[in-house]
């Protein structure tokens, strides 16, 4: 709020509407129409047994849409099939209906390839079908609806950082684990996030192999059974160069999207620039004859003192009630 005349504005309704109506439906996080990119939906499971090193989980059968991408990094490859999901959710389909990312993203990660270091991933989201509602076909040609079968399921868990190397070595581990007492299929195995592909440090990533059945079918997957290896890569790749490599697609996912986000609104603002242009003529003479500088000085500097202090606090991880830093215990 600002002070003018003696009167309390807000600073609102010094930015033109057209402006304010778009950062409302950007931040929008009400439910309704506007698409949540990962929502709370829980897919179904039964954990029939536990041990140290792996769970056994019986998941009913269940619907995905899904996406097949080449590529020789799982994580760069799982980024480029969800912004064809995303698509699909935000009216790319037969409905052209807007609808709701679910969790868990499920990459299958195959012993198939194109040649060379590049590997088959199908990156799938889970579609509910609990509420008995059907789904509409997708438009694209590279997205599909694909139907799996009730299957059973090892499963191991890891929280932080998600790169290739974490992923190969965690895959590696268990299914070495699995060897001595379970009978999996080598060809292909799962692996799970339920965060953004965009979002770098995620609290629960999981691979999945499934149990071998030799009357289950999976499609687009070879009916031979040959032995996966864990890696794309020929060479040896030290684990700090993975590591780096993971943050730098990371890096560039983020860039790709402030970029994809600054040319929407620049379209926007070059649609509506006479209204742009009316608004801030008013609501520069409005300023120049109510407001001083002197007032303007001190809400800006007020604003920036707090937009700091929340920064320094969201960094730091601590903040009291009256904006200064404060240890919290730990």
């Amino acid at each position: 709020m600002v002070v003018v005349n003696d009167q309390n504005i807000s600073m609102e309704s010094l930015i033109p509407n057209v402006i304010t109506g778009t950062l409302k439906t950007m931040l929008q996080t009400t439910p309704g129409p506007a698409v949540t990119p990962i929502g709370r939906h829980r897919l179904e499971y039964t954990v029939t047994e536990e041990t140290e090193d792996y769970e056994t989980r019986v998941y009913p059968c269940s619907t995905w849409l899904c996406t097949t991408v080449a590529g020789v990094y799982q994580d760069a490859a799982r980024v480029e099939a969800f912004r064809r999901l995303l698509a699909y959710s935000q009216g790319e389909n037969a409905d052209a209906a807007q609808l709701s990312i679910k969790p868990p993203i499920l990459t299958r990660v195959s012993s198939e390839g194109t040649g060379g270091f590049e590997r088959k991933f199908i990156v799938c989201t889970h579609l509910s079908t609990s509420d008995g509602t059907t789904h509409p076909e997708p438009t694209s040609p590279n997205v599909y609806i694909e139907h799996l079968p009730e299957m059973t399921v090892f499963v191991s868990r890891f929280q932080g950082i998600s790169c290739e190397e974490r992923w190969t070595n965690e895959a590696r581990q268990l299914a070495e684990v699995l060897s001595r007492v379970q009978d999996i299929r080598t060809d292909f195995y799962f692996t799970a996030t339920y965060e953004s592909p965009f979002q770098l440090v995620s609290g629960r990533n999981e691979i999945w192999f499934v149990h071998f059945d030799p009357d289950q079918q999976f499609a687009h997957t070879k009916p031979e059974h040959t032995k996966l290896k864990y890696g794309a890569q020929s060479l040896d790749i030290p684990p700090a160069v993975s590591t780096l490599m993971c943050f730098l697609m990371s890096y560039f996912a983020v860039i790709s999207t402030l970029v994809n986000g600054m040319f929407n609104v620049t379209c926007l603002v070059k649609d509506n620039w006479s209204n742009i242009r009316q608004h801030a003529g008013a609501v520069s003479k409005s300023v120049q004859q109510n407001v001083s500088i002197s007032t303007l000085l001190r809400t800006g500097l007020s604003v920036a003192g707090a937009l700091w202090n929340v920064t320094v606090a969201v960094i730091t991880g601590s903040s009291d009630t009256n904006g200064h830093l404060s240890n919290r215990d730990r």
